[in-house]
């Protein structure tokens, strides 16, 4: 590193420099002083080694290091830090109280030659200086500016501890940095707390306003709408994310309108409840727009929406919620959030379908999320269940956390004659332990209809049914993925398929 660049790089020379010596001995060459200090800030109690170096300039800008210069030491603030000279030019700063201080370096051999000054921090492990902005909501960001970020275990707004957005650090981990924080449901209006992992604490100057509302809530307004068209945030796949949404026990729902005009990729929708709940949470996915023929449709954990009916599922509601939205009439969406309790919750959309595990893989009839894929499915000839023309046995697979299959079947008959139609599933783990629950529901074109009953995994409907067309929904209720057998038929007599059974694939 040259002297010009090692002014640059540091700042550590005055304005007018070049100042000419007036000493016979040294030809009028101007004399300066800089100091390396490798950095601004020192810790309470800790020591920084600084180096001086006096250069005579040049005409060419070639300026040569005076060797076995001495220098004077000075500090402008002792309570702030202390400096003791040391040799070879070498000093020894140590912090003594949190402040800023000049530290200044002058050669003792040229009177007029120009001194190095360096602004030198002294802090605590940790220090906040700034946190903004002033005021926000649930589901926002602050930025938090200050020493020492990168050790930061845990950070407090009044009763609430906020989310980290570890990807948004700049700095240095120990020295000068600033780092977002989500704001989480139950924080609250204070001067912001950060916490270390060695114990040592700061708080912030002033104190941050919290509004207790989310940052999509607006009194009267309508619901938001969040393009889904943008570029991903920060990690691939991902659309959009917030952990830091709030669901008031008091209100409806919280509804969300998607839009997006790239079609051709699926989208998972992953919600995730925070924190010690009691009940559990819910989703229902709509397409937009809502008036519109193709949209009647919703799908959801314990609410199906098909046509002119909205069927309840009783099934229990999940911490999490998983949705994949693909297929026709999908391009736009609504997600209506519910859940009985007041409710923190993380909600991700990303491109793509999940794949926890490359074991299971989706079968020949996805996507049959709702009732209008299994609709369209029903008209084709190679993936129509008609019990006219045999009994049905299918392996198949709930290949995500919560995935719902739904299947239409035609009973045949004539008028009011009655059939005896049995509907069996049991899930077909890889491994002995089975932590899966596959659930099966009947229902018909008013969505009235029947639940699976059985003591173990095998799930089984035996029903008296009309002529007609009816859906088989098939729930993962333990949010397993898993492989299941199916089997619908006439009469008593359901073989299911086992594990060695070639699997029903995804024809596309």
């Amino acid at each position: 590193m040259t002297p010009r660049s090692a002014k640059a790089l540091f700042r550590l020379t005055l304005p007018g420099l070049l100042v000419t010596c007036a000493l016979p001995s040294d030809e009028s060459d101007t004399v300066y002083v800089t100091v390396d200090s490798g950095s601004h800030l020192v810790h309470r109690g800790d020591a920084l080694t600084v180096q001086a170096h006096a250069w005579r300039s040049t005409p060419d800008e070639s300026d040569g290091e005076i060797r076995g210069a001495s220098f004077t030491w000075t500090i402008s603030d002792p309570s702030v830090a202390r400096v003791v000279p040391a040799e070879g030019g070498r000093a020894i700063v140590t912090g003594v109280g949190s402040g800023r201080a000049m530290l200044r370096a002058e050669t003792k051999d040229f009177e007029e030659g120009a001194a190095a000054d360096v602004e030198l921090r002294v802090a605590n492990p940790v220090e906040i200086d700034r946190v903004t902005p002033e005021s926000v909501r649930f589901g926002e960001q602050v930025t938090v500016e200050g020493v020492g970020l990168g050790g930061v275990e845990r950070v407090f707004l009044g009763d609430g501890a906020l989310i980290p957005d570890s990807a948004s650090f700049l700095g240095d981990s120990v020295g000068a940095g600033s780092m977002r924080f989500w704001v989480a449901y139950p924080a609250s209006s204070d001067r912001l707390l950060a916490v270390a992992k060695e114990g040592f604490s700061a708080s912030a100057p002033d104190t941050t306003r919290v509004t207790r509302r989310d940052v999509f809530e607006t009194e009267g307004e309508s619901d938001p709408i969040i393009p889904l068209d943008g570029p991903v945030v920060r990690e691939p796949d991902v659309l959009f994310r917030n952990p830091a949404l709030f669901l008031e026990f008091e209100e409806a729902g919280d509804v969300y309108r998607f839009i997006r005009s790239e079609t051709s990729q699926p989208l998972t929708l992953v919600i995730h409840q925070a924190g010690q709940v009691e009940f559990g949470i819910d989703a229902v996915v709509s397409p937009l727009p809502i008036d519109d023929p193709g949209a009647d449709w919703g799908m959801g954990g314990q609410t199906q929406r098909c046509g002119n009916f909205t069927t309840p599922l009783p099934a229990a509601l999940p911490d999490s919620v998983v949705r994949v939205i693909e297929g026709p009439a999908s391009a736009d969406f609504e997600v209506a959030v519910f859940a009985l309790n007041s409710s923190t919750y993380r909600m991700d959309v990303r491109r793509g379908r999940p794949r926890p595990d490359p074991r299971i893989e989706p079968d020949r009839f996805e996507p049959n999320d709702h009732c209008r894929l299994a609709d369209q499915n029903f008209e084709d000839p190679e993936r129509r269940m008609d019990l006219d023309e045999g009994a049905v046995s299918e392996l198949l697979t709930l290949d995500y956390p919560y995935d719902l299959d739904w299947f239409k079947i035609r009973v045949p008959g004539e008028f009011g004659e009655r059939r005896l139609v049995t509907i069996r599933t049991n899930p077909l783990p890889f491994g002995a332990a089975d932590s899966s629950l596959v659930l099966n529901y009947l229902l018909d074109a008013e969505g009235f209809g029947s639940q699976s009953r059985g003591d173990g995994a095998e799930q089984t409907i035996a029903h008296e049914m009309s002529p007609g067309d009816y859906w088989i929904v098939v729930a993962d209720e333990a949010g397993v993925p898993t492989r299941y057998g199916l089997c619908v038929a006439l009469g008593t007599v359901c073989s299911l398929p086992t594990a060695a059974s070639s699997p029903s694939r995804r024809g596309r």
